[in-house]
């Protein structure tokens, strides 16, 4: 093989060393096995793609063969820079094939590659695929086909700039079973001949992926079939599919995005995975009137109005605070900041959305896959840090709110006390001893309402529930049921809410009744009988009134009561 070299990429798509393992679609593979182990040798083409995924092979249609020859030509290397330049991929490294038995690359072969290295610095390393016929025999082949095999190898330079070429481990990515459900792709994305983009580079830079690197994922979007009624659809394969699941998009004619939601499981059957997507990607085309479609908040902005645009910090990831955590991303906020030192433990799944994956992971980490497995749009940023050690000043001027959902309650009240000073309003929502109760506190400095450790008495203390409610300690880690949990966290979930979408709308009605009465402090019993709400509703109602009013009700029942300022509080005290 000979060559000339590539064009200098695009540095938009950025550079990778010598890779562990190569990863290679299984639809470039067949597009291998058609356009050059079919053929006697040689036949040559280039492999495009990002890392160490090979999305694309271009074969070299223009180039000079003989049996044991591949003159790459100038055409395959002006059709690698203009690829590049578009962003769709990178030169990764070319594949040929060999006579039989011939299994790894040549002097030849390694003075050539050598050559594109040193005349373009920008490049790492980069693949040498040999074909040839039989079967595997090595770690680093992989079939092509019944009868033939692909060997790889990857080059780099010394720091003397020599060429130095080892072995490298192959591994296929099964797509084909997606690309025959969703109708993305084809022979135009996965295969690109040199004669035909010289011929048809409109046509063929339509159906060409698009390189995706931002905030949310990295990978390729490809254009799906065309669709009425002005709607188009792109899939995203991410560059750690199939463990990654893809995403797929719809694009209206007014310019609208609308993320399709799909829970990917890698470890379910890929074809019933594969034909799942197929068919939630048709609906907005061939089943939604008017091209019109359903969106996952269409039930919900009616009462809260659009949330996308609020920021929300919590702290706490336990069951209170992930419970919280998912109602306001199913409510419609995008964007999260989360805050938790600790790992999913098994007692955690009884009362949590973890689940049994999640072990041993961060907290943060397990509910930020669970927000963003609710909306492709949702950003989170997380620390896996206690509260002292995040730069919460600094994170305050871009919150809309504050969740307080930990179990330290001092690092809690520094939390509560910085966002009062910030007005930043705060919800906060803990649980009492038994998990017979909880309590949910709203702190709104626009309003003019104590803060918390005003609201609670004063008392910053973990192990002691304020003295007012004579309750004697709101313990961690308390044996009860999530469904209890579930009230509370609940209860707080519909404040946040309400704090979020504002007075002007129906989710924000309650919370303006509560601001507008001074009542902040809710005491939620989870169960009939609750000392603590019992004995404040005697002393507000009678003992004989509160007896008549309990035989009408179980559960849950709350008690919202006004708090006041103390004087000479450095947070909210006049």
């Amino acid at each position: 093989m000979t060559s000339a070299p590539p064009s200098p990429a695009d540095r938009r798509i950025p550079s990778s060393g010598g890779p562990a393992h190569i990863r290679i679609l299984d639809t470039v593979v067949a597009a291998i096995r058609e356009t050059i182990a079919d053929y006697a040798p040689e036949r040559g083409a280039a492999l495009v793609g990002y890392g160490s995924l090979i999305v694309a092979a271009i074969p070299d249609t223009s180039g000079a063969y003989t049996s044991v020859s591949w003159d790459i030509s100038t055409d395959l290397s002006a059709v690698i820079g203009q690829l590049e330049t578009a962003g769709s991929a990178r030169f990764l490294g070319t594949v040929h094939s060999h006579p039989s038995g011939v299994v790894n690359p040549s002097g030849q072969d390694v003075a050539s590659t050598t050559q594109q290295l040193q005349a373009n610095p920008h490049i790492a390393s980069l693949v040498v695929a040999i074909v040839t016929a039989g079967a595997v025999e090595q770690f680093n082949q992989i079939a092509v086909g019944e009868r033939h095999r692909m060997t790889f190898h990857v080059m780099s330079l010394s720091r003397s700039g020599q060429g130095l070429m080892a072995p490298v481990e192959a591994k296929v990515v099964p797509i084909s079973d997606l690309v025959a459900a969703t109708g993305f792709g084809g022979d135009s994305s996965f295969c690109i001949p040199v004669s035909r983009w010289l011929g048809q580079r409109d046509e063929v830079e339509r159906s060409m992926p698009r390189f995706v690197d931002n905030q949310y994922l990295t990978g390729f979007s490809y254009p799906m079939p065309a669709a009425r009624n002005g709607w188009r659809r792109e899939i995203v394969i991410p560059v750690g599919y199939p463990v990654a699941g893809p995403v797929a998009y719809a694009f209206g004619p007014d310019g609208a995005e609308v993320p399709t939601p799909f829970a990917w499981d890698p470890a379910e059957n890929p074809k019933h995975r594969s034909s799942l997507l197929g068919a939630l990607t048709r609906i907005p085309f061939d089943e939604a009137p008017s091209g019109e479609t359903e969106h996952r908040l269409d039930r919900v902005t009616t009462i809260t109005g659009p949330l996308d645009d609020k920021h929300v910090l919590i702290a706490g990831a336990g069951s209170v605070g992930s419970a919280i955590a998912e109602r306001l991303a199913r409510s419609g906020v995008r964007t999260f900041t989360l805050i938790d030192p600790d790992l999913v433990s098994p007692p955690n799944l009884a009362r949590s959305a973890y689940s049994t994956r999640d072990l041993g992971t961060a907290k943060v980490t397990a509910l930020q896959a669970i927000l963003t497995g609710i909306g492709t749009d949702i950003t989170v940023r997380t620390y896996q840090r206690s509260l002292y050690d995040v730069p919460v000043g600094a994170l305050l001027p871009e919150v809309d709110l504050v969740v307080g959902a930990t179990d330290d309650m001092t690092q809690q009240t520094w939390l509560t006390d910085l966002a009062y000073r910030a007005g930043v309003p705060v919800v906060c929502s803990a649980m009492y001893a038994g998990l017979r109760g909880g309590e949910v506190i709203l702190s709104v400095p626009a309003a003019h309402t104590p803060c918390v450790k005003c609201s609670l008495g004063g008392s910053a203390n973990a192990e002691k529930a304020p003295k007012d409610y004579g309750q004697d300690g709101r313990l961690v880690a308390e044996p009860g049921l999530g469904a209890a949990i579930d009230l509370v966290s609940a209860t707080a979930s519909l404040m946040a809410i309400g704090l979020l979408a504002g007075r002007d709308r129906p989710a924000g009605a309650h919370v303006l009744e509560s601001l507008r009465t001074g009542r902040v402090l809710g005491l939620v019993a989870t169960t009939s009988q609750w000392e603590v709400t019992d004995s404040i509703a005697e002393a507000l109602l009678g003992k004989e009134s509160h007896s008549a009013h309990l035989s009408s009700q179980l559960l849950p029942q709350s008690i919202w009561l006004r708090t006041q300022s103390i004087e000479g509080c450095n947070v909210c005290g006049a």
